[in-house]
């Protein structure tokens, strides 16, 4: 019975040691403020393409659906077939 409560015990630490890692990594490089600072500027300027690079930099979660969504917007933006469809 101690063997596997044991057992079960080091499978715990085991997991919440690779959760802390886990989430250590998809908070990104620099601090989620600093971050978005920066991101909100270059979106505000209209300067995409750094907006891009910033999140590239980052490399955390939110970086990468942020630059999905970029990039989706520039596709979008300078799509012809869109403004067809429009008018």
């Amino acid at each position: 019975m101690i063997g596997i409560l044991i057992g079960m015990s080091i499978m715990v630490l085991t997991y919440v040691v690779e959760r802390l890692l886990s989430l250590r990594k998809a908070q990104g490089k620099t601090p989620l403020p600093k971050f978005l600072t920066v991101l909100v500027k270059h979106v505000t300027a209209g300067d995409f393409d750094a907006a891009i690079k910033a999140c590239d930099a980052q490399r955390g979660s939110l970086a990468n659906i942020v630059r999905t969504g970029l990039r989706r917007f520039q596709e979008i933006s300078s799509s012809k077939e869109l403004d067809r469809k429009i008018r």
